[in-house]
């Protein structure tokens, strides 16, 4: 009787199939990609709208002041020519046409400067003459001995002599072209600056001019002994 019961409750192999067969199916969700959904891209626009309101405006620029025009003859303010003392002065070693002189500039200043004017001019008919020097050159050597300026003269070729000042000019005294505002010189003139100014530098009449302006100092105007040429 026991048997015959446990017989019964004994599900038979068909019976746990079925079963089986008719649990329900689950499925292990899977991760879904990070797409971006449209509230996502509205949030993106919205932030972007706040930074332009957050972003100040770049500033304007202030037109530059418009520059002044400069004088037709500012050019002549840009070479430092004074009147200075030949102190002493000696036959340069290695060059015979050439003279080494020791210049007074005032205030205790001094300068080495060489000049050919060997033939023009004795040693003595210059030593302690006030000359026109033109001081803010690059300084160079002359056959091994350096020369940091240039003493002014008329050349005509044949004939040279230097620019002569009133007698009552003094060492130091700066050449200007009357009526051209003041300007301080550069601190070192380039060759091509040089150039430009000196095809303009003429001795007419006697009298020095750049261009159709005439130089002088404070005393008086700057002339030559030589009537008409060139200044170099």
């Amino acid at each position: 009787m026991i048997a015959d019961l446990e017989e019964e409750v004994k599900p038979t192999s068909s019976t746990s199939q079925d079963v089986s067969q008719n649990k329900p199916q689950f499925k292990i969700p899977q991760k879904e990609a990070n797409v971006p959904t449209t509230n996502g891209k509205a949030e993106v626009q919205d932030k972007a709208k706040v930074n332009q309101k957050q972003a100040k405006p770049p500033k304007e620029k202030k037109p530059a002041a418009p520059k002044e025009p400069e004088h037709p003859l500012a050019i002549f303010n840009k070479a430092h020519m004074q009147v200075c003392r030949i102190a002493s002065i000696a036959r340069h070693p290695e060059a015979e046409k050439l003279f080494v002189c020791q210049l007074d500039l005032g205030n205790g200043a001094s300068r080495q400067v060489c000049g050919g004017y060997v033939g023009h001019y004795t040693a003595e008919e210059l030593l302690n003459r006030n000359v026109v020097v033109l001081l803010n050159l690059k300084p160079r050597k002359l056959k091994g001995v350096e020369s940091a300026g240039m003493i002014l003269a008329g050349d005509t070729g044949a004939v040279v002599k230097a620019l002569a000042v009133p007698d009552n000019a003094s060492v130091g005294d700066r050449i200007v072209i009357p009526g051209l505002p003041p300007q301080n010189p550069d601190k070192q003139l380039s060759g091509t600056v040089w150039e430009e100014l000196a095809k303009d530098l003429k001795i007419i009449e006697g009298q020095a001019f750049f261009r159709d302006q005439a130089m002088a100092t404070q005393n008086g105007p700057v002339t030559c002994p030589v009537p008409d040429c060139d200044i170099h």
